[in-house]
């Protein structure tokens, strides 16, 4: 029997770190999320007309730019119906982003 490459080894090996990488980080985004909560709020102030800051304070709640609070609104429409799937979608998009940004 012949013995597989070393290469084909390695690209088996990045494929099993990144599979780990995305479980591990869609559980963190599931139960911890960091701060897509404050983001969700931003969006969800801008859909409902309420001022983008208010309850805000220097790094506790919204603090980003208004297009920012604008890009997030699909999420917070979402994150009305479902949390759980705003969150992972929220970690789908994120983690595009940066596969894109290193391809």
């Amino acid at each position: 029997m012949r013995r597989p490459s070393r290469a084909v080894a390695v690209r088996w090996a990045i494929g099993l770190l990144a599979v780990v990488f995305v479980a591990v980080n869609a559980a963190n985004a599931l139960h911890k999320g960091g701060d897509a909560i404050d983001f969700f709020n931003g969006g969800s102030h801008m859909l409902r007309g309420v001022p983008l800051y208010s309850r805000s304070e220097p790094a506790i709640g919204f603090v980003g730019p208004p297009f920012q609070a604008l890009f997030v609104a699909p999420f917070a429409a979402l994150a009305e119906r479902s949390e759980p799937a705003a969150r992972l979608t929220w970690y789908a998009a994120n983690l595009a982003f940066l596969v894109a940004g290193l391809v």
